[in-house]
């Protein structure tokens, strides 16, 4: 969702526009890279890095509340687990790894609680076998990136998806990622990609679970990496430390411009990004709701593949989706007797299906994607009293008891829980 200049972003018709260029290390030799190391200069430079990682959460923008700071540190912390993670298991493209990122301890960018996203670095020059057998999830989307949409990376090839795969009668699947053309399951791998992004969608909590996957470079099997040395070292440390800065500054600022065009009672319509997925759509606002209200969104059902309606912090960060339910996907909501969705924003419990729990949060975003929309959804909203909020929805309306909520709690963490957070 990020542009590779201001210009670039501004034309691909991304709401709000904004991209900062990323300060990149300067270029060091090996031999350089081994003295910083060795002198200490590398881990000075990344702990500055994750000094002014943590500055960029306290500058101007918004007044924040106690909650945005625990929340801002929060996300902070989890970026610098994962930038060191990351660096660590992108070492050696040689040897690729699934990496899971974000995940539901380190949340970044408006990731979607419907995915499971998972990174490998590669090579341009080398091929790459990915092996799986297919599970009963919703959807996969197979993608080769040129790197992160934070970092100005927005060159993403046209996804592979699982329903385009040739099976095998097991449901075992093989896919070919390589420069040169491939008979079967094929990604072209052009000079400029040097990442795979795999998403798994997972669209009823309840049943579908995860597709194992493996990958390994062909003719790669059984060969171990280079030895690190103390020049890549600094190297990885220098990617930490970048993608952790950036990463920071730069979802701060898209939830400082989102604000700048804050109407309350308004959302906009979708729209589609540089960086993101071919054929799917967002659609952004920024709310603001009292203890004493309600917003009400009202949607036609779109007709597509895969859509949902989601709450973030104003780090960008989806409010907790394991224990409350801030998110809700078109298999989770209910449909009232016109055909329409009705979902409600409030703090508490208003006992009606849509609910999207603030998780304590006066202000944040509201998100909504449409994956491969065939039409255009009509989407409205309103601020209401909290009290007159059964006035405002059909007679229909059903009613969600304590026990009930509850019930749908459970669900939620006994699948997170069983099938997400151990994988990978």
């Amino acid at each position: 969702m990020s542009h590779h200049d201001q210009k670039e972003k501004a034309s691909a018709g991304a709401t709000p526009g904004f991209y900062v260029e990323p300060v990149r290390p300067q270029p060091h030799s090996e031999a350089e890279n081994a003295q910083r190391l060795m002198t200490g200069a590398a881990w000075d430079e990344f702990c500055e890095r994750l000094k002014r990682a943590g500055k960029h959460l306290l500058d101007g923008g918004f007044a924040m509340e106690p909650i945005d700071y625990a929340d801002g540190f929060h996300y902070l912390a989890g970026l610098v687990g994962t930038g060191i993670e990351q660096a660590l298991t992108f070492a050696t493209p040689d040897l690729p790894r699934f990496f899971r990122n974000p995940d539901t301890r380190s949340k970044w960018g408006g990731e979607n609680p419907d995915n499971l996203y998972l990174w490998t670095k590669i090579r341009p020059d080398r091929t790459y076998r990915v092996t799986g057998t297919l599970s009963n999830c919703r959807e996969i989307l197979f993608e080769l990136h040129d790197g992160y949409m934070q970092l100005g990376d927005v060159k993403v090839s046209k996804p592979l998806a699982a329903s385009q795969l040739v099976l095998n009668p097991d449901r075992s699947f093989e896919i070919i990622i390589s420069a040169e053309k491939h008979d079967g399951n094929w990604l072209e791998l052009l000079p400029e990609y040097n990442y795979l992004l795999v998403r798994q969608y997972l669209y009823d909590w309840a049943t579908e679970r995860p597709t194992d996957l493996h990958i390994v470079q062909v003719g790669g099997e059984g060969l171990a990496p280079p030895p690190l040395t103390p020049g890549r070292m600094a190297e990885l440390l220098d990617e930490a430390g970048l993608w952790t800065e950036v990463s920071a500054e730069h979802w701060r600022h898209w939830m400082w411009e989102a604000l700048k065009s804050f109407r309350k009672g308004e959302i906009a319509g979708p729209s589609s990004y540089a960086g993101g997925i071919q054929g799917l759509h967002y659609g952004n606002a920024y709310f603001v709701v009292e203890p004493d209200e309600a917003q009400i969104i009202e949607c036609t059902v779109p007709d597509a593949r895969y859509w949902h309606f989601m709450l973030h912090n104003n780090c960008f960060v989806s409010l907790d989706y394991i224990s409350h339910q801030s998110c809700l996907n078109g298999k989770q909501m209910h449909l009232d007797a016109d055909g329409k969705a009705r979902l409600v924003i409030a703090h508490r419990d208003p006992g009606v299906p849509n609910w999207l729990d603030t998780c304590g949060h006066r202000t944040g975003m509201i998100q909504y994607r449409w994956l491969w929309v065939k039409d255009s959804p009509v989407i409205t909203t309103k601020v209401v009293p909290f009290k007159d909020l059964r006035q405002q929805l059909p007679p229909g309306t059903p009613t969600v008891t304590a026990a009930e909520r509850r019930q749908a709690i459970a669900v939620r963490q006994h699948h997170m829980t069983k099938w997400r957070e151990p994988y990978c």
